[in-house]
């Protein structure tokens, strides 16, 4: 839904400041409903400005500008810092995911990343044998029961 411009507004306010018709003439006229009128009215007398305050909706930041510049700064002294550490330093009354989010938001990483290659690393097991058998025993061929024997046969 599109806001009403600002030349519609003062129009309605002009016409509801002569005092020569009612709210709801003034709705009529400019085709705008009743509500509308009371809520410009109420705003210009709340607030000074009938301009429209869309800009106001939707979730505010929970990091300003400043703090998100003072986390920019610490975060490049102290490379090494958690999240709870930024939070403390700077601080900030909001969840470490926040500042998290603020932290991806603004593009800078906060892990710790290995400088140099890992350490040696070795087995700490031996080796298995093959998967999903047991090793045969000799003298027993591959496919027949342990409990059988070849029978030989006599001629």
């Amino acid at each position: 839904m599109k806001t009403f411009s600002l030349d519609l507004r003062t129009r309605i306010l002009a016409a509801c400041d002569k005092h020569d018709s009612t709210r709801q003439h003034v709705a009529e006229r400019f085709g705008v409903s009743l509500g509308f009128v009371k809520k410009l009215l109420g705003q210009r007398k709340r607030l000074g400005i009938v301009d429209n305050l869309y800009f106001r909706v939707g979730r505010k930041q929970a990091v300003s500008k400043e703090k998100a510049a003072q986390m920019r700064e610490y975060v490049r002294l102290h490379p090494g810092a958690t999240l709870s550490e930024i939070a403390s330093a700077c601080r900030l009354s909001c969840t470490i995911a926040t500042v998290d989010n603020t932290l991806r938001r603004m593009g800078l990483t906060y892990k710790k990343r290995r400088c140099g290659l890992p350490s040696r690393t070795a087995r700490t097991s031996p080796p298995s044998g093959k998967h999903g058998g047991s090793v045969p025993r000799p003298g027993i061929r591959p496919g027949s029961s342990s409990s059988t024997r070849p029978v030989s046969r006599r001629r």
